[in-house]
């Protein structure tokens, strides 16, 4: 509505109290960020619905002049000079008093961009008519309204920001702390290799990775104990940091190991070297600051990338190798890997290896005789499995046997090496039946614990044309651990009432008892080598082999000396009793293009015994 002019104009002394002029100044400011609209506001309640205009227009379309201009055209002056209210309401003219009206609502318009004066010009509106105090206080009011808004959704967006900063600076406190090891306070092992992967797949340049392993750390914590160790596993953890850059990426992957991810110079190994060289001097400092000089001994295994490797699994295998090499070597010494000489030190890096190496063709079976000693008979073959490796040779059980923890490689190799031996005993030998000679099959207990393994045995045996009698199983004593009647005893029973022959390896070096010989299926005792390399003279060693041959002889098994080298022990054996052997004396393993009967004296039932 249009602003009317008081009755009383003492009322302007009490209008303009302390209250009003605190909140005309505490809402300049305000004003001054909302000034064009703040004047609309005020013209707004003046001259009603004519305002509507500018507000239309919006704030940043009115230019102070053109709001001048409207404020005079808008406040008409009588001629006598006394105040006259306007026609529809709009305010009286200003008479004697017009000059500081006017002053006023120009202040008001000139709020764009207006300076300190302001206020001084405000003030002029304080000796105006009532009606101008009412505008005035009228104005301030509709601003203090803003101004509560304005202040409000500034506090209430400062607190916001507030709390939103400071979650997410718990957020990344949180985060972080996740991320470290809580010990030793650098990466954790999730993180450290989350962030290896990713710096390996950005754009970056040639880096190591550094495997770190605490020696006898066991016997550290056990000495010394765990608060000790403790200590020494944070000073291991300082000394890393001190040697290593600043961008060098490093974490604790285990409770004795440490990972550092380096970059460094492209396919730099002798600067890897000295990097890890002076990480062990720094580590062994700490330790002698700890007191304790004799400690401090690590061994470390390096893997390179690009060079080995181009993603961060395959570099972790590497480094993990070499890192076992240094480990097999003594400890306390630095290793960067050769693919020459050190991937059969990590058990995933083999797998693949040898898994690639059966589907190839370069695993097979080597065959080793079982001689009778009266005659010199061969009276049967232990089937041994050799890969011939194109980088490293002709390689034993003994450097690929840990692969074999694994079932599936397991029966891979033994799928493989049992249908090769089957089928090139068939083409050298004959039927076993016929020349009554026979194949030694070591079997695990992975393939006896598996009740389909009698019927791919089976299967194995048919597609080569041999029948069961023509088979040994061999097991060791381990295999015996599990209860009669269980599954591998099972599977045993079931291959010897098909015709096969049983046969316990090893005897005597095993955790099996007396009593197993009597409960389980078995048909011939093997004597280990420890035993028969050690026969001499010396009437405690014979005891043990004499033993064994009375044993075999009264549960009536057939008694087989393993290992034997040299005559004297061969005559040694056969004047105990002992007829069945097998050793380099008589032949080394050797391949199925070698595998042949050779000419002997005919086999008798009374040549073993």
């Amino acid at each position: 509505m249009p602003y009317s002019r008081p009755r009383d104009q003492s009322e302007t002394g009490e209008a303009l109290d302390a209250d009003l002029r605190t909140l005309l100044e505490a809402v300049l400011d305000a004003v001054l960020s909302h000034n064009v609209q703040a004047c609309v506001v005020v013209h707004g309640a003046a001259n009603g619905a004519e305002a509507d205009q500018w507000l239309t227009r919006g704030p940043d379309a009115v230019a102070a002049a053109e709001l001048e201009a409207f404020v005079r055209q808008s406040s008409p002056v009588a001629d006598d000079g006394a105040d006259m209210p306007g026609p529809g309401g709009p305010p009286p003219h200003l008479g004697r008093c017009g000059a500081a009206g006017t002053e006023h609502i120009l202040a008001v318009s000139e709020l764009v961009g207006a300076d300190a004066e302001v206020i001084g010009r405000l003030g002029i509106a304080f000796d105006c008519h009532s009606w101008e105090v009412e505008a005035v206080r009228k104005f301030c009011t509709v601003q203090a309204r803003l101004l509560v808004k304005v202040i409000e959704a500034w506090q209430a967006r400062q607190s916001a920001e507030i709390d939103l900063m400071e979650e997410s600076r718990r957020v990344q406190l949180f985060r972080r702390t996740a991320e470290l090891d809580p010990l030793t306070h650098v990466e954790n092992a999730i993180t450290f290799k989350l962030k290896a992967q990713d710096r390996l797949q950005g754009d970056t340049g040639a880096t190591a990775l550094i495997l770190l392993d605490i020696d006898h750390f066991k016997a550290v914590n056990d000495i010394y104990g765990h608060q000790f160790g403790d200590q020494y596993l944070k000073s291991i953890a300082e000394a890393i940091q001190r040697t290593f850059t600043s961008n060098a990426l490093i974490g604790r992957i285990g409770g004795d190991e440490f990972a550092i991810l380096l970059p460094c110079v492209k396919n730099s190994t002798s600067y890897v070297q000295r990097m890890m060289a002076l990480c062990s001097s720094s580590i062994q400092r700490s330790a002698a600051r700890l007191g304790q000089p004799d400690l401090g001994r690590v061994s470390m295994g390096a893997s390179q990338f690009p060079q080995h490797a181009n993603n961060y699994g395959r570099l972790f295998d590497l480094a993990d190798a070499a890192l076992y090499a240094s480990k097999s070597s003594g400890r306390a010494t630095n290793t960067i890997f050769r693919a020459d000489q050190h991937e059969g030190f990590n058990n995933r890096l083999l797998q693949t290896r040898f898994e690639a190496a059966i589907a190839r063709g370069e695993v097979v079976p080597f065959f080793q005789p079982i001689v009778c000693m009266n005659s010199g008979d061969w009276r049967g073959f232990e089937v041994l499995a050799r890969w011939r490796d194109p980088r490293r040779g002709l390689l034993a059980p003994s450097s690929f046997g840990q692969v074999l923890g694994n079932q599936t490689m397991s029966g891979q190799l033994t799928h493989c090496i049992v249908s090769l031996a089957l089928k090139g005993f068939l083409e050298r030998c004959g039927n076993g039946a016929q020349s009554r000679r026979y194949l030694s099959i070591n079997l695990t207990t992975f393939e006896l614990m598996n009740p389909e393994f009698v019927f791919d045995l089976q299967a194995m045996l048919s597609d080569a044309g041999l029948d069961w009698s023509s088979i040994v199983i061999e097991v060791t004593e381990t295999v015996m651990l599990g209860e009669v009647g269980g599954p591998a005893y099972r599977s045993l029973s079931e291959m010897r009432t098909r015709g096969a022959r049983v046969a316990l390896d090893d005897f005597g070096t095993g955790v099996g008892g007396l009593k197993h010989l009597k409960d389980w299926p078995i048909d011939i005792l093997k004597i280990d080598r420890h035993f028969v390399g050690q026969l001499g003279p010396d009437a405690r060693d014979q005891s043990v082999v004499r033993a064994i041959l009375a044993i075999g002889r009264d549960l009536g098994l057939d008694v087989v000396a393993e290992g034997i080298e040299t005559v004297e022990t061969r005559d040694m054996l056969t004047d105990l009793g002992c007829f069945l052997g097998q050793g380099y004396l008589f032949a080394r393993p050797f391949p199925v293009e070698a595998l042949r009967l050779p000419p002997s004296a005919p086999v008798t039932a009374s040549s073993a015994t």
